[in-house]
């Protein structure tokens, strides 16, 4: 015998209650609070953008041991000479993402 699913109505769903007044970030449909560690993957996706428009591209350390010296970090290569450029001192993949911002911003300077 098939039952029918019944949908919940909005108010009675877990997640949705309204967001406290002076709580920082940004809500979703679901109720959840975007987090400092959400904006991690749209601010790489963004980095890698400009530097694909710089001729680069953002290597990210693939290691999945949190004791290495390069876990969770990058690297900046030239695409057409197949290099680093930035990040592979004093260790390879030494950079964080502040510091990818940093050197886009130079080279932004640089251009002008």
């Amino acid at each position: 015998m098939h039952r029918k699913h019944r949908i919940a109505p909005l108010a009675g769903m877990v997640g949705l209650e309204p967001t406290p007044l002076g709580s920082s970030g940004r809500t979703t449909h679901t109720g959840k609070i975007h987090t400092a560690e959400d904006a991690v993957p749209s601010r790489e996706r963004r980095l890698r953008r400009e530097l694909r428009k710089r001729g680069c591209s953002l290597k990210k350390n693939r290691t999945r041991n949190p004791a290495s010296p390069g876990y969770g970090r990058y690297m900046i290569i030239d695409d057409d000479r197949n290099v680093a450029v930035m990040g592979h001192m004093p260790f390879p993949f030494s950079l964080d993402l502040d510091q990818v911002q940093g050197w886009l911003n130079r080279h932004e300077l640089e251009r002008d």
